[in-house]
């Protein structure tokens, strides 16, 4: 995740496979994710 109103950059997550299609909406971020084998999706809260 990159802030645009500041020059930081954070890591939302930290597994190695495939996290593809994300998308914001408000103060979430959501992908899909295939570390359990399968396409499961996730949420990351964004807090500042």
């Amino acid at each position: 995740m990159y802030d645009l109103s500041t020059p930081k950059e954070t890591q939302i997550t930290t597994n190695e496979s495939n996290q593809e299609s994300p998308a914001i909406c408000g103060d979430r971020i959501v992908w899909q994710d295939s570390r359990n084998g399968g396409s499961d999706i996730y949420v990351c809260t964004i807090s500042k």
